[in-house]
């Protein structure tokens, strides 16, 4: 075997996991350990492993959940050519065998027979190896995190001294701007993965978006919401936080609230509720023994219909009590073009004299770009030449989604597991169509419902039209647009690029 095997066993039972250790000690493979399931999770999202052992009834983070059927579950998501081998107690055997097949390579029953264990965990190496292969390990979907996270140095020693700047000094909140595909997302991953290393409290909140009548009392609920689903802590670890939130009527369902009869929402002052929720927060992490909190609020361009929502966190982070007895750190990625529309003269000025510091993420570097393709393509029996690398980087320009999305193609016109410029113009006419649905479907999305009105009738035309014409059109269509509205909506369309 090439590469040596990594093994992951996961147990809480420390005196188990010597034991492991151990037996397994001298074999063709790696292993590592967690005796945690939230450990688990990091490691399992920092690198992929060939098999994973979990006790099935080890402490879950759900109360009415087995942590092992947990890891499971992430395994199953984030790692399916990872092998799962499962350990079971005396009287569950049949009951796991019958309840956890799906996905499961192979269970062994306690007390374990370790010659049995070294023959399962072989077999489970080669079936793995071999899923490896048939699987294309680049990832060009939103929200599938790819393989390799590749580069970004600077911006990770940005993220470390901001960190440091945090626990010694004052937290100085930053924002990370970049184009859609850019990568904001993945280093926000990656800063949650290095905080944790340092053993700090990180919590990323993934924004959706929100309707024209949200409110900011809307966006300051999926802020906390976001925070709590996101923290290492049930409720019962959070004891002020949970207090806090019972005074106001509000409760704990889950990962969501659940208000009250009594208490009316129009009642509640997001600028006090943030802030009073921050402070709790913060009381529970330092009886966590907590030295720092990262929050990571992801995408904050959804945050357009809500006006004032970012001047409302602007003046929570900086009210005096805040600064001097907490230690939370704020990140914000958003889009540049929203940004600036965030901080215009017009709207939200003081925000961008307050978040003066900030990371403009650019595309990945031609050294960044071929360390990522040629570690995502490592174990897989497939190789790029360097004549295919150049050409990737080429006409990607570094830009992470259309990298993923090319070399995805690339990948799949392979050749006895080679891939050359004899295959490149048949991938690249893939990648266009791709891109191009992909691209258009996220621009469409941009658009209101006027707006697609419109451009609906563009589709079923393959002449120009005129400003008349385009009005008897959507008439015929049963549309409610005016006429003195039509001129708006052609420029806010060839504004998105959508005609």
């Amino acid at each position: 075997m090439a590469d040596k095997a990594l093994i992951l066993i996961v147990e809480d039972n420390r005196d188990m996991l010597d034991i492991y250790c151990r037996e397994l000690k001298g074999e063709d493979y790696l292993t590592d350990t967690s005796d945690t399931v939230v450990e688990a999770f990091k490691k399992i999202k920092r690198g992929t492993y060939d098999v994973v052992i979990i006790d099935l009834k080890m402490p879950g983070l759900r109360p009415s959940e087995m942590g092992g059927l947990e890891v499971m579950e992430e395994i199953l998501e984030s790692s399916p050519s990872t092998q799962i081998i499962v350990v079971t107690g005396y009287g569950t055997s049949k009951l796991a065998r019958e309840a956890f097949k799906e996905g499961v390579y192979d269970f062994i029953d306690k007390p374990i027979d370790y010659d049995e264990l070294r023959r399962i965990i072989k077999n489970a190496i080669l079936e793995s190896r071999t899923k490896v292969q048939k699987i294309n390990p680049f990832c060009p979907k939103t929200g599938v995190e790819p393989k390799v996270f590749g580069g970004r140095f600077k911006e990770l020693r940005f993220f470390e001294n901001k960190l440091k700047e945090a626990e010694e000094a004052v937290c100085d909140h930053f924002l990370v701007l970049g184009d859609w595909g850019i990568g904001k997302t993945m280093l926000l991953r990656e800063f949650k993965m290095l905080a944790q290393k340092k053993g700090y409290i990180a919590s990323i909140v993934p924004l959706d978006e929100f309707g024209k009548d949200s409110t900011v009392l809307d966006g300051v609920e999926c802020i906390i919401q976001g925070i709590f689903r996101d923290l290492p802590f049930t409720s019962s670890k959070l004891e002020t936080f949970t207090k806090q939130l019972t005074g106001l009527g509000v409760t704990i369902v889950g990962t969501g609230f659940q208000y009250s009869r009594e208490l009316s929402k129009s009642k509640l002052q997001p600028q006090g509720l943030l802030y009073d929720t921050l402070l709790s927060l913060w009381e529970d992490i330092k009886k966590n023994k907590g030295k720092l909190m990262v929050v990571m609020l992801d995408d904050a361009h959804y945050f357009e219909p809500i006006s004032g929502i970012l001047t409302t966190i602007k003046q929570v982070l900086s009210n005096e009590t805040i600064v001097k007895k907490t230690k939370i750190l704020f990140v914000i990625t958003c889009l540049p073009e929203k940004w600036n529309e965030f901080i215009s003269l017009k709207r939200h000025h003081p925000v961008g004299r307050y978040f003066l510091s900030k990371i403009n993420l650019p595309p990945l570097s031609k050294e960044e770009l071929v360390y990522t393709v040629e570690k995502t393509l490592e174990n897989t029996g497939v190789t790029f030449s360097p004549e295919v690398i150049e050409r990737v980087y080429l006409y990607t320009h570094g830009h992470p989604f259309e990298m993923q999305v090319l070399c995805r193609n690339l990948y799949e016109t392979q050749i006895a597991g080679k891939v050359d410029l004899a295959v490149w113009e048949k991938a690249l006419q893939n990648t266009l169509v791709d891109l191009g649905t992909a691209i258009f479907d996220h621009w469409f999305n941009e658009a209101s419902k006027g707006e697609a009105e419109v451009l609906k009738v563009f589709s079923f035309q393959e002449t120009p039209l005129t400003k008349q014409e385009i009005t008897q059109l959507l008439s015929e269509r049963g549309s409610r647009i005016s006429s003195g509205n039509i001129g708006k909506y052609l420029q806010r369309l060839v504004n998105k690029k959508l005609l």
